[in-house]
């Protein structure tokens, strides 16, 4: 029982850390929107996480396919944008959106955890009685 918990703890940390290297990335790609050659970034990760986060439930073989995934993100130029004279390709527009929509995954994640955590402090105030 306790392994699961903790399972589930470290898909909910590689997540947040997942979550927080793409805000970085993101954030990397809006301050250098003026800089010429620049090519925007992103990391890999996204579509797994999106995929488990829509389901309700996670089972604990999808956990470890999860963190192993995780443990392999990576950060890859993006492809198929537009460039400019200068060969910038950063658009600062849907990078503001892909920002804020990061900023809600990463929100959404934290109250998955409050709540995953809360479940925890019940089994353990039950196994106490």
């Amino acid at each position: 029982m306790f392994s699961n918990m903790y399972s589930r703890l470290d898909f909910f940390q590689k997540g947040l850390d997942g979550l927080q290297k793409r805000h970085e990335t993101i954030a990397n790609n809006i301050a250098n929107h003026d800089t010429p050659g620049f090519k925007a970034k992103d990391v890999n990760f996204q579509q797994v996480l999106t995929r488990h986060l829509k389901n309700n439930k996670v089972s604990d073989p999808e956990v470890k396919t999860i963190k192993k995934q995780f443990n392999m993100f990576s950060i890859y130029n993006k492809k198929g944008l537009l460039e400019n004279i200068d060969g910038n390709n950063v658009n600062v527009d849907k990078e503001m959106v892909a920002l804020s929509d990061n900023k809600m995954q990463y929100d959404l994640m934290v109250e998955a955890l409050r709540s995953q955590m809360k479940l925890f402090d019940i089994v353990i105030d039950s196994t106490k009685r």
